[in-house]
């Protein structure tokens, strides 16, 4: 079959949501993921081993990217959650005084309660919604696979 000319070629698309699928088929999401299963970001920007000499993570996010505070955890706290709960905020619109996320300790200290909240599905932070299953996934990739505090 010709194509005409002037008649864009269709291009397959690809999409994210089996990968994201694949992610959470793995166990990222079990209630019991190893703390700091992804190590330091190697040249490649991959995930690399965070063992010994000789290491190779097996556990539910050996395949995870890394996400940490600087590659997503401080953009999406200030898209979702800081309007209310930055501490500048003039109008917290009910979010308790004591849940504050100005920097990326007062997030980790409410590590277990954001997870709770804001990386199920459906999530009830922020209470608005416009969390996409992405960042949700990744929320928890950052919250449940990076070393604690990153």
């Amino acid at each position: 079959m010709t194509r005409r000319r002037g008649t864009p070629t269709r291009t397959p698309t690809r999409t994210r949501t089996p990968t994201l699928a694949l992610a959470l088929a793995l166990g990222c999401g079990a209630e019991e993921g190893p703390k700091g299963a992804v190590g330091e970001d190697s040249a490649a920007g991959g995930v690399v081993d965070s063992g010994g000499e000789g290491a190779q993570d097996t556990g539910p996010c050996a395949e995870v990217p890394l996400v940490n505070w600087d590659t997503f955890g401080a953009g999406f706290v200030l898209h979702h959650c800081q309007g209310c709960h930055a501490s500048t905020t003039p109008d917290r619109y009910g979010a308790p005084p004591e849940v504050t996320f100005d920097d990326k300790e007062q997030t980790w200290a409410w590590r277990d309660r954001i997870l709770e909240r804001s990386a199920v599905d459906p999530p009830t932070m922020p209470p608005a919604g416009g969390t996409s299953a992405d960042d949700r996934v990744r929320l928890r990739w950052w919250l449940e696979c990076a070393p604690e505090g990153t």
